[in-house]
């Protein structure tokens, strides 16, 4: 699989959230709810799109995954200043090329980004519930930090050292 990443661009947002929906359909089938429908709008997306933090994940021709990257997260990390990190959110890929190694690209991606801008963390968070997806992350290379409880939301804080990756690959 040899994919390349850019940032998604002008009339796009509705490709992105094409992507979110099909994941949040894909979940709602088995009594699972990733984002809201309020969260994947193109209202509550918006600001981030015309910011530039949207990018979509291309394998040939086809949109295959999208991603949300950000060099900070005032929500769920509070406590961190801007530029501490990348974080990253809404990773989304397309049901027909889930387990492609997309996920990983986005990572590789991110660690590209934060070497050439001298950032030497990648955040994320997670739901405390989602076991699967909290041990893709530490499967990924993730460690845990900690816990955040925001309102009804708990979840699971985890990072990942760009200096430690670069040391295993």
């Amino acid at each position: 699989m040899s994919s390349r990443i850019r940032k998604a661009q002008g009339e796009e947002l509705p490709i992105v959230i094409g992507i979110l929906d099909e994941v949040v359909a894909w979940m709602e089938q088995f009594g699972d709810s990733l984002w809201t429908e309020e969260e994947v709008s193109s209202q509550a997306m918006q600001a981030d799109f015309d910011a530039g933090d949207y990018y979509l994940v291309i394998e040939g021709e086809q949109i295959v995954a999208t991603f949300l990257m950000q060099d900070h997260d005032s929500y769920y990390w509070p406590e961190a200043g801007k530029g501490e990190a990348l974080y990253l959110h809404r990773i989304a890929v397309r049901r027909a090329f889930a387990g492609s190694g997309h996920s990983k690209a986005v990572l590789r991606f991110a660690m590209e980004q934060a070497r050439k801008r001298g950032i030497d963390w990648i955040r994320l968070d997670c739901d405390f519930h989602r076991k699967a997806l909290n041990n893709l992350y530490t499967k990924l290379g993730f460690a845990f930090h900690s816990e955040v409880v925001i309102g009804d939301y708990h979840g699971n804080r985890y990072q990942l050292s760009v200096t430690s990756a670069e040391s295993k690959e």
